[in-house]
């Protein structure tokens, strides 16, 4: 019996992919009001971590896009030779090898055809964003399908001998990843732990910097990490203003353990920002009551839903209140009187992230209470290993008169954590990069006492 194809065609967009998982983040992506470029993107991104045997970042893309008005233009993501590429480094050899780094003899440019074409894209979209899908895919995991196994059998003899890690993250067990199995490629965590108490904006992290950092991120591994206790995000530095979370709030990522060290760090002197009436309602009520869901503070404190997501905005904002999923900043990043209009409304059912995903909303312990408690439960160098601690308060400045040089010279175990910590994330530490991180940081002398020993 012949075969009739039909034409699938919609109005609102449509994406196709030959796996159901980078079809679906490209979907999501044009219901959050990005452009068929950016889906385009995410769809990539996804499928190099759920179809890693027939595509990846590594390689090359060309890119054919016709535009509304008509238009068609093409970008040709593809590196010139390496330099190294001689026909000196190829003697002996009768032609191109196909496995192993002579194979790699081109610069990849699949990169650098996402920058070109994001370069003359108007949505407001992040990068982020668009990576997102497939980070959480990579960390959580995803089943290998029926092809992928089949692959894995044939091609396994050949590519587990060459250098990486492909027997590592595709043969865990020692075998071919089998038809069911779990595919992780967990880089999102060390990713994160190299940029534990790094100060960003809160639009930047998943618009650009976890996916500059992590091969094909997915916002799934991040409220993952999140809800399972290991990461937390808080604003350390208390602020004020009605405006909520705008992207530019400055927000850092830890791993809940560490809290307790970086509070330290990061207090100053109380002096907590006014806060309106319905921002103050909020906070009595999670004060009174203790951690609670969306719902439950609708309940408790009777604002609208645009009322309260306002109010939460602009503790965050604050440095007051934080949730238990990044979702919950996600969701207070784009103003509600935005969400709530026009195309928007009609979606907002198919949103990744709905302020419900939040879970629960807690207020931040003051820096203050939290050092005089654990000064008296504990010594301060089992702080690194103890699970506790949030985070408030913002520091004088990094060093100097302001009080901080002064405190991190008795507090000298947390000095050495931060130390620590920069050169994790560098490699090379030097008083230059210290103008990357924020101002309340240990001074380059306290820095450089540890680094000295």
């Amino acid at each position: 019996m012949a075969r009739v194809l039909h034409t699938v065609s919609g109005q609102g967009g449509i994406v196709t992919a030959p796996h159901h998982l980078a079809a679906q983040a490209g979907l999501d992506v044009l219901k959050d009001g990005g452009s068929a470029v950016q889906a385009t993107i995410a769809v990539a991104a996804t499928l190099a971590v759920v179809y890693p045997h027939m595509t990846g970042i590594g390689g090359d893309g060309f890119w054919l896009i016709r535009e509304a008005d008509g238009r068609v233009h093409s970008v040709h993501g593809v590196g010139g030779a390496a330099q190294a590429a001689t026909l000196d480094l190829y003697s002996g050899h009768a032609a191109v090898p196909w496995r192993g780094p002579l194979a790699a003899n081109t610069v990849a440019g699949t990169l650098s055809a996402w920058e070109a074409v994001l370069a003359t894209e108007p949505s407001s979209l992040p990068l982020v964003r668009l990576l997102a899908p497939a980070i959480a895919h990579a960390e959580a995991g995803v089943a290998v399908t029926a092809g992928h196994a089949a692959l894995a059998a044939a091609k396994g003899p050949e590519l587990r001998a060459q250098p990486g890690a492909y027997a590592q993250v595709f043969e865990p067990e020692g075998r071919p990843l089998r038809e069911g199995d779990v595919l992780r490629q967990p880089a999102l965590a060390a990713t994160l732990a190299q940029l534990e108490g790094y100060e960003a904006a809160a639009g930047a992290w998943e618009s650009e910097i976890l996916p500059a950092r992590v091969a094909d991120y997915s916002i799934g591994w991040l409220d993952d990490l999140c809800r399972a206790g290991r990461i937390g995000w808080t604003r350390l530095r208390s602020g004020g203003g009605s405006g909520g979370p705008v992207r530019s709030t400055p927000i850092v990522l830890l791993p809940r353990r560490e809290m307790a060290v970086w509070t330290s760090v990061a207090e100053r002197e109380s002096t907590d920002a006014a806060l309106s009436s319905r921002a103050q309602a909020v906070a009595d009520a999670l004060a009174e009551r203790g951690a609670l869901f969306f719902d439950e503070l609708m309940d408790a404190t009777r604002l609208l839903r645009t009322e309260l997501e306002n109010a939460l905005g602009e503790l965050v904002a604050a440095g007051q209140v934080r949730a238990d999923s990044f979702a919950g900043l996600r969701a207070l990043l784009l103003p509600a009187a935005k969400r709530d209009g026009g195309r928007h409304r009609r979606v907002r059912q198919h949103q990744l992230s709905n302020i419900e995903d939040a879970g629960r909303w807690a207020l931040v312990r003051s820096a203050a209470r939290t050092n005089e408690r654990s000064r008296q439960e504990r010594p301060l160098s089992s702080i690194l290993s103890h699970p506790q601690g949030d985070s408030l308060r913002s520091p004088t400045g990094r060093g100097g008169d302001g009080g901080a040089s002064r405190r991190l010279d008795s507090n000298e175990a947390e000095t050495e954590h931060v130390a620590r910590t920069l050169l994790r994330r560098y490699g090379v530490v030097f008083w230059k990069l210290l103008e990357r991180e924020a101002p309340w940081l240990p001074s380059w002398r306290d820095l450089l006492r540890v680094y000295h020993r």
